[in-house]
């Protein structure tokens, strides 16, 4: 009788433990869980407030962000010019300069802001530092934008030597070899050529093309113009038929054979 009210004791302090014990998990969890959501909280609020400082994209001040960059390039810039094209750019495209002069300045552990509202300025050696460093970085974006169609006509050149015989290519190879050969830019077809294989024509051709660039690319970079514009010499051959004179028609003829 003793032992087994002994055993039934027993048995209910066991189960009294692994109830506490359910119990006791169940609240450390609860807490851990707190903490961790609390601790994403705090780490969130921080990043709000840190793009908030520097005027990042969610930032409190991103309205008055683009408004600091245009006084500060119009009182700390020097060069007319540089200014001029600021002042010019579309609302668009100076949101994104904004936006990557905050990411090139951000990857180098340094607040944009801080030369924009001249709190930097405590600092007279690095401020006048940092502001030469942006002001390089907004000539930068200035030459890359007064040379967009120079750069333009270069990558399509450079795509003409990738891939001279797709579908596009093939047309502009003929037609620019064309209209060098009339501006004495490139020589004419060797007469050995023109009964040759396309493929070997317009190896040739594009050689010719090569070295025309090679020799003067100002005046390259004319003809292809011309050419993308449907206009010049070829164009004139072409859409007159029989008006040329002779000595153009032979030329013609044997450059796009």
């Amino acid at each position: 009788m003793i032992g087994a009210m002994v055993y039934q004791y027993v048995a209910i302090g066991i189960i009294a433990v692994l109830v506490v014990g359910v119990v006791v998990t169940l609240i450390l969890r609860a807490i851990t869980r707190s903490r961790r959501s609390r601790r994403r909280t705090i780490a969130q609020q921080q990043r709000q407030r840190a793009r908030g400082e520097r005027g990042g994209l969610f930032g409190r001040r991103r309205e008055n962000r683009p408004k600091l960059l245009q006084n500060w390039v119009e009182t700390h810039i020097a060069d007319e010019d540089l200014k001029t094209w600021f002042r010019n750019l579309s609302k668009k495209d100076a949101q994104g300069l904004l936006e990557d002069l905050t990411l090139f300045c951000d990857k180098h552990a340094f607040q944009l802001d801080w030369v924009l509202t001249e709190s930097l300025a405590v600092d007279p050696f690095l401020y006048e530092e940092m502001q030469g460093a942006i002001t390089r970085q907004l000539e930068s974006y200035y030459v890359m934008g007064q040379n967009g169609e120079r750069t333009a006509q270069f990558r399509l050149y450079q795509d003409l030597l990738k891939a001279p015989t797709n579908d596009t290519n093939l047309a502009l190879v003929q037609n620019l070899y064309t209209e060098l050969v009339l501006r004495d830019l490139a020589p004419t077809t060797p007469p050995n050529l023109i009964l040759s294989s396309d493929k070997d024509r317009q190896k040739y051709s594009l050689e010719r093309i090569q070295e025309a660039a090679t020799a003067d690319w100002e005046q390259f970079s004319d003809a292809l113009q011309t050419v993308l514009r449907g206009e010049g010499a070829a164009a004139d051959v072409e859409a007159a038929g029989e008006a040329p004179a002779r000595s153009n028609r032979r030329r013609v003829a044997a450059a796009t054979a």
